[in-house]
């Protein structure tokens, strides 16, 4: 009896051992997990603000530069290639890129929503240096402007509701150029050909013929070709063009028809773009800020998109 009651204590205390021990195994794993989170939350909000370092620092090189220069052109500090910083636990790249060297898309536009004939000729030009179809640019302008009736060769959201899933044409300005890939007659290849030359700005921009890039010079006028855009593109030199009446008087420029319009160039910008990359040990943060540096204030975030892994 004695025999069977110590065997009955023994396994009784073996399994109160057991319990005990995965409670103590799931109290660690839990702790552990616990941990574990926390050290990622911490090291994404650590790249964030890493992130918003590289923007800033963006910024300071754009004061800088306005302070002590009234033209933008691509040999200036702001235009340098992929800056990199190590930081804790990895690294920092920024570079930033200028926007009025592109096509604004929703300069296209009046303030009504109105389509503008110069700018979509303008727009026109473009596609053609690109060896992009046309019915591209009716396409864009019917996805912007405020009406619903499509443009010849266009599409507005009685094309859009036959697609699966069915939406609708967005018929005001582009937040994004992103926006694009919903627009009927764009496929990928075309939507990679655009993006280096346009942008999505707010209202009218000029084009800064500094950094412009030679499809955008070639979309000026009628009479400009390749090799005459490129000629002017050299024409920026080591210090830009210093004033519109400088690059109208480029060579290339002699007997172009229609004359440019003054009104719509510039030598320097206001909208920029910063692209900051971080990485670290707990992956890669992608911030991209559309920066307005106007008149003598520091610059100002207008826009902001992150991605990340």
């Amino acid at each position: 009896m004695r025999d069977r009651e110590a065997g009955v204590a023994l396994i009784t205390a073996l399994l109160l051992v057991f319990l005990a021990t995965v409670a103590a195994v799931e109290a660690v794993y839990r702790f552990q997990l616990t941990m574990n989170r926390s050290s990622v939350v911490l090291g994404q909000r650590q790249a964030w603000y890493f992130a918003l370092g590289g923007e800033a620092w963006a910024m300071e090189i754009l004061r800088r530069d306005h302070k002590e220069s009234e033209v933008d052109h691509p040999k200036e500090a702001w235009a340098r290639p992929k800056r990199t910083l190590p930081i804790q636990g990895g690294t920092l790249s920024s570079n930033i890129e200028d926007l009025q060297g592109r096509l604004n898309l929703n300069g296209l536009l009046d303030e009504n929503g109105k389509a503008l004939d110069a700018k979509v000729d303008q727009l026109l030009r473009l596609l053609r240096a690109l060896a992009i179809e046309p019915e591209v640019g009716a396409a864009i302008v019917d996805w912007i402007d405020a009406d619903i009736d499509p443009r010849p060769d266009g599409a507005e959201s009685s094309d859009y509701l036959l697609r699966t899933p069915p939406y609708v044409a967005a018929n005001v300005a582009m937040a994004d150029p992103s926006e694009l890939r919903q627009v009927r007659s764009i496929t990928a290849e075309i939507y990679d050909k655009l993006l280096p030359h346009v942008a999505t700005l707010p209202g009218a921009t000029t084009v800064n013929v500094n950094t412009a890039t030679v499809p955008v010079l070639m979309s000026l006028a009628d009479d400009i070709d390749a090799a005459s855009a490129a000629a002017l593109q050299d024409g920026v030199g080591e210090k830009g063009y210093a004033s519109v009446e400088a690059f109208l008087a480029h060579e290339s420029l002699a007997g172009v028809q229609p004359p440019l319009d003054p009104a719509g160039l510039a030598v320097a910008s206001q909208y920029f773009r910063v692209q900051t990359s971080v990485t670290t040990d707990y992956g890669q943060l992608s911030l991209t800020s559309v920066l307005e540096h106007a008149g003598e204030e520091a610059p100002q975030v207008i826009v902001r998109s992150v991605g990340g892994s």
